[in-house]
């Protein structure tokens, strides 16, 4: 069984112990962005972890990821950091730049259907997106001729 690093692990929790207090979590409900605790989670290599080092990230195993999601569950964390990893991750396994800043991804089933037009442009939509009015991108699925791709939209 893979562990995560404890590195890894000590370093987020502590970070998070400190920048994730009550009045942090309350302002971000009230619809304050907690820029101070995003920029720190950039800087400690948090929000990029699964990206590979080749494409700028922190080249951090499954079990790293994981462990750091689960520290956002325990501490509250009011900022799309699972969100953010995982469309780093899927952005970087098919070959695509992952952008700085928070991401988000479209739901998959149900709430969400984009599509390759004729003319090579994206159309549709999605609804329910986790974080989107924080996040500066969206990733999302797109339907094609008897494929699926990726796409990565601009909010």
């Amino acid at each position: 069984m893979i562990q995560p690093d404890p590195i890894i692990v000590e370093t987020v929790d502590r970070l998070l112990g400190e920048q994730c207090s009550a009045d942090v979590i309350n302002a971000a409900e009230d619809g304050q962005w907690p820029a101070s605790l995003w920029q720190s989670l950039e800087d400690a290599g948090a929000t990029q972890a699964w990206v590979p080092e080749a494409a700028g990230g922190g080249g951090a195993s499954i079990a790293d990821g994981f462990a750091i999601t689960r520290l956002a569950g325990k501490h509250a964390v009011p900022v799309p950091l699972a969100e953010t990893l995982l469309a780093g991750y899927l952005l970087a396994a098919a070959g695509l730049e992952v952008p700085t800043g928070p991401l988000t991804i479209a739901p998959v089933v149900g709430e969400t259907e984009f599509w390759l037009s004729a003319q090579g442009s994206f159309e549709g939509s999605a609804r329910r997106v986790p974080c989107v009015r924080n996040a500066g991108f969206m990733v999302a699925t797109i339907a094609g001729d008897a494929r699926v791709g990726l796409g990565l939209f601009d909010r």
